[in-house]
């Protein structure tokens, strides 16, 4: 609060980006929860790929999107921590009825529950999709997922945020390869973060040079430890 009465804040403004098709602006996303380029996501009913990403203008371009890229969902609802999705890991493998559930979710939950032990998630890490693709069951935090997507993708992974899950775009095996190959102990965190699609996300960043920005995005964006941790559990779990 300044003499004259005006407030100055110092808080984290929503600087949300605006997403356009040629000149129409279809909506906005938080800067926080931005999609890859070429990734496809839904808004506004309908389903779109990412063109451009434009941080000095604050704005993503898109075109309809076609084919057999899965869309993803903004979420918009902050970031989640590693113990949530570690939860609802425990409870997809566990064999207790929930009593809290109706008889909707209770039958929702079951057929999770059968699908996940036909596709052996419970055995195995890397579960396959196709000759080219499979899905890496991460079960971890929004940070840690996001730093795990960005060595994926240094590694020529092409990776897709499923949340619980990244796919990748290689079969199992050689997608364990790949990853096997990322030294983990020694991985410098800038280098994940200068990965970034986007950068600016908070109050003020544009004014950071870009060095400064990578540092800090290092420590407040991405979870190096808990990925490390799940690298390394990967080299172990496949050998």
């Amino acid at each position: 609060m300044s003499l004259s009465g005006s407030f100055y804040s110092a808080f984290t403004a929503s600087d949300d980006y605006g997403v356009y098709h040629g000149s129409s602006l279809i909506g906005l996303l938080p800067a926080s929860d931005l999609p890859n380029l070429d990734d496809c996501f839904l808004l506004a009913g309908r389903r779109w790929r990412v063109v451009a990403i434009e941080d000095e203008r604050r704005v993503v371009v898109v075109r309809p999107a076609k084919g057999s890229k899965p869309p993803m969902f903004t979420s918009g609802g902050g970031e989640v921590h590693p113990r949530v999705r570690d939860a609802m890991r425990l409870a997809l493998l566990d064999d207790r009825p929930c009593g809290y559930l109706n008889s909707t979710g209770a039958r929702l939950l079951a057929e999770a529950r059968l699908t996940a032990r036909e596709a052996g998630i419970d055995r195995r890490r890397l579960v396959p999709l196709s000759p080219s693709s499979c899905l890496w069951f991460t079960w971890t935090g929004t940070k840690a997922q996001r730093t795990l997507c960005l060595i994926a993708d240094a590694a020529g992974l092409a990776p897709a945020d499923h949340k619980i899950a990244v796919e990748l775009s290689a079969s199992a095996a050689d997608s364990a390869r790949r990853l096997a190959g990322v030294d983990a102990l020694s991985l410098d965190p800038a280098r994940p973060a200068a990965r970034l699609p986007s950068k600016q996300t908070r109050k003020l960043d544009e004014h950071l040079d870009e060095g400064l920005l990578i540092e800090a995005l290092a420590v407040d964006a991405l979870d190096l430890e808990t990925a490390r941790g799940l690298l390394m559990g990967l080299r172990a779990a496949v050998g």
